[in-house]
């Protein structure tokens, strides 16, 4: 099996949970285990990544995109993964 090229790290903190990650975390998940895209992205979950106010957050290769609500995911993960024709949110 080859090593993920992509990692999403999304924060399970209270504030960013209940702000939308919970929802955004579904939306992941389902898109990566239902498409090509589960060889090759790593989807990992954690805790308070002290940016609560700017919430929610993920980060994407190691850069942080804070305020990712259920609107702007889609296209962030467009832009990121290059999900276009791979899956739908």
């Amino acid at each position: 099996m080859s090593t993920p090229s992509k990692r999403i790290v999304i924060c399970m903190g209270s504030s960013c949970f209940a702000r939308g990650n919970k929802h955004n975390a579904e939306l992941i998940m389902d898109l990566v285990q239902n498409s090509p895209l589960k060889e090759c992205v790593q989807v990992a979950g954690t805790l308070c990544q002290n940016r609560c106010k700017q919430g929610p957050n993920l980060e994407i290769d190691g850069t942080c995109h804070c305020g990712i609500d259920a609107e702007s995911l889609p296209q962030l993960l467009e832009e990121a993964l290059g999900t276009s024709g791979r899956g739908k949110l």
